[in-house]
């Protein structure tokens, strides 16, 4: 059985999606994840010598557990929120 049969033919005709990340703007309310762009994780911004700032910019670490993070609210307020979600369930925390 192909997965998409457990999903009602008129939600997969309009491209609903069952399941969905919900990220929680501060401004405008619980909003789905495709009004947002990721800005990546929070980290600190000084570096003591070029070698730990390029590591600072391209190699991240990406922690199993919660992780401070940015995201775009680009389809709603236009504003940058700051946020902390789980990357082992991918849930955003209070």
């Amino acid at each position: 059985m192909r997965r998409s049969a457990s999903i009602p033919r008129d939600e997969r005709d309009r491209g609903v999606c069952a399941v969905s990340l919900r990220v929680a703007c501060p401004f405008c309310g619980e909003r789905p994840f495709t009004e947002f762009s990721f800005g990546g994780e929070l980290r600190d911004v000084s570096s003591p010598d070029p070698a730990s700032d390029f590591a600072r910019v391209y190699l991240h670490e990406n922690p199993a557990g919660v992780q401070r993070e940015r995201w775009y609210h680009a389809a709603g307020c236009k504003r940058w929120v700051t946020l902390a979600r789980d990357t082992t369930t991918n849930r955003f925390e209070d």
